[in-house]
């Protein structure tokens, strides 16, 4: 998976299968730090488009992963 999972299994639940709230701003959190770190970096995008998610916040979770995307194919040379 090349570093890309982020591993929500172990987070709380609602009853609706959604992680709750805080815990999935914790998790954005600690991944936002990793990003920081590298943000021109395709699979740190991928992981804080992932955390957008978990977040509730697909607008930008769907505009990371374009970024994400776009990365990847620069980095392939594309």
């Amino acid at each position: 998976d090349e570093g890309l999972a982020v591993d929500a299994s172990s987070l709380p639940k609602l009853p609706s299968g959604r992680i709750e709230r805080a815990a999935a701003d914790e998790l954005f959190a600690q991944i936002k730090v990793d990003w920081e770190a590298d943000p021109d970096n395709w699979k740190q995008n991928f992981r804080l488009a992932r955390a957008y998610d978990y977040a509730g916040d697909r607008s930008r979770a769907r505009e990371t992963m374009r970024r994400a995307v776009e990365l990847e194919r620069r980095s392939r040379g594309k």
